[in-house]
């Protein structure tokens, strides 16, 4: 045995040519798998890439386009039918009354095909435009169909009694080179804010002012409730952030978090002796939620709540609207308080309340949201032992919550007189499901893509 393993050893014999080449293949074929594994990284990142350009690129277009007033919304002559398959404009049709069709889905009905909306008054060019980031560069494509509300046109009031009810805008955008790939397609609607129908139920009457999609751009570019949505110009605008009030101003949310106690205590609160774990509003800025170059993530702020929702905090089920909120479960309703009045004001009671909100756990059916008015003193230290002073209340109903996140905007009159809220005092709002809605909801503010705020009208 010893006499054979010194023979191997001493054996000058290399590879034959079959091993040779089986090893070639071994690793010429680990290579090429790993070449394959790397385009297809690559292939995969290029996609994610063309997805955020073009999204990003529609989301700045919608939010310009919502921007215009009502009657600008509409084409001067109408985009024109393409005959190739992969061209946005392949599902528009020609004629005297040209559609377009927003949802190509093989097996969409017809209601996803509007009428295009063609007025001299439109400021909505038919023809696509060029866009480029530096990296990537492609068209964009605007729509704006008539969309009918068969409820509302069965309401007894008919308050949209025609098909011309709101106005549907698509913004579909394409990006050049390399193969071809599905466009980015975003769609809204957008409503007239002064002869807008109903839609929804407020105090138990139909209210032409139940949705107004009231929008404006401010100084900075950002899409904002406008000063003056309920025709008034003697109005003030807050938006609701995720910040204690006591911060002052705006502070960057860092990451999901537990709901925020801000009506009940969470340790000892005891009259003039301890205001450790007292509860504390989040605040009412003028300012709204800033608009970064990159969008932040929308995040929890209720991660001790049981539910899935989209972003935002969940609001509980609590007491009727005419009814005292709790005081004792920060799960059920959420408080915002403003920085003190510079100055006395006069409230009429009038306001109106825009707020992104969607079901729990996409449940469907009607849902009651609740909304009180309060005057609340400058010192946030002990709101238990100094309570705020309810103005008044008010209610927002809808048999069809959205499901998704979606503006729920609503005007209201929480007071039948004028109140005046001290100089030094704050002005505090209050938001929760009625005991007697169809289900929990969630609230989603303080984030560009859902600035919530709230509008009280002044007195003169």
């Amino acid at each position: 045995m010893w006499a054979r393993l010194e023979a191997l050893r001493r054996d000058q014999r290399g590879f034959t040519l079959i091993e040779l080449t089986i090893a070639m293949v071994i690793v010429f074929g680990g290579v090429f798998a790993m070449i394959a594994t790397i385009d297809t990284t690559r292939a995969l990142t290029n996609v994610a890439e063309r997805k955020e350009a073009t999204a990003h690129i529609a989301e700045r277009e919608m939010e310009r386009l919502l921007a215009l007033d009502y009657e600008a919304l509409a084409h001067p002559t109408a985009p024109l039918h393409a005959v190739d398959e992969h061209d946005p404009r392949f599902w528009v049709t020609d004629g005297a009354s040209p559609t377009y069709r927003w949802n190509q889905r093989s097996n969409a009905p017809t209601p996803h095909t509007g009428p295009l909306i063609v007025d001299a008054a439109g400021t909505v060019g038919g023809a696509p435009t060029t866009w480029n980031d530096g990296r990537l560069s492609g068209t964009i494509h605007r729509f704006v169909t008539w969309v009918d509300d068969a409820e509302c046109g069965s309401s007894p009031l008919t308050l949209c009694p025609g098909t011309e009810d709101y106005k549907r805008v698509t913004v579909v955008v394409t990006v050049n080179g390399g193969q071809r790939r599905t466009p980015t397609i975003i769609s809204s609607i957008a409503q007239d804010p002064a002869e807008g129908p109903a839609g929804a139920v407020i105090d138990g009457v139909q209210n032409p002012l139940s949705s107004p999609d009231t929008k404006c751009l401010n100084d900075a570019g950002q899409l904002v409730q406008c000063a003056a949505s309920l025709g008034s110009s003697n109005a003030l605008t807050w938006f609701l952030h995720d910040t204690p009030a006591s911060a002052g101003v705006r502070q960057e949310i860092l990451g999901s978090h537990e709901v925020h106690p801000t009506v009940a205590p969470t340790g000892l609160c005891v009259e003039l002796i301890i205001t450790v774990g007292c509860p504390q509003p989040d605040l009412l800025s003028e300012q709204p939620p800033p608009l970064p170059d990159v969008l932040p993530t929308l995040f929890n702020y209720a991660t001790d709540l049981v539910g899935t929702i989209t972003g935002g905090r969940i609001l509980k089920r609590d007491t009727t609207c005419a009814g005292d909120p709790s005081t004792t479960d920060n799960g059920k309703v959420q408080f915002w308080a403003s920085a003190p009045l510079a100055a006395a004001t006069k409230l009429t009671g009038d306001g109106s309340l825009s707020l992104y909100t969607e079901t729990l756990d996409d449940s469907t059916g009607s849902r009651k949201l609740c909304v009180a008015v309060y005057d609340t003193p400058q010192s946030l230290l002990n709101l238990i032992a100094f309570p705020p002073t309810r103005i008044g209340s008010a209610s927002y109903v809808d048999a069809t919550w959205p499901t998704d996140p979606e503006l729920v905007a609503f005007a209201f009159d929480v007071s039948g007189s004028d109140y005046t809220v001290p100089a030094g005092h704050r002005i505090g709002i209050r938001v929760w499901a009625a005991s007697d809605s169809g289900g929990d909801i969630a609230a989603i503010y303080d984030h560009p893509s859902y600035p919530a705020s709230v509008q009280l009208t002044l007195k003169p």
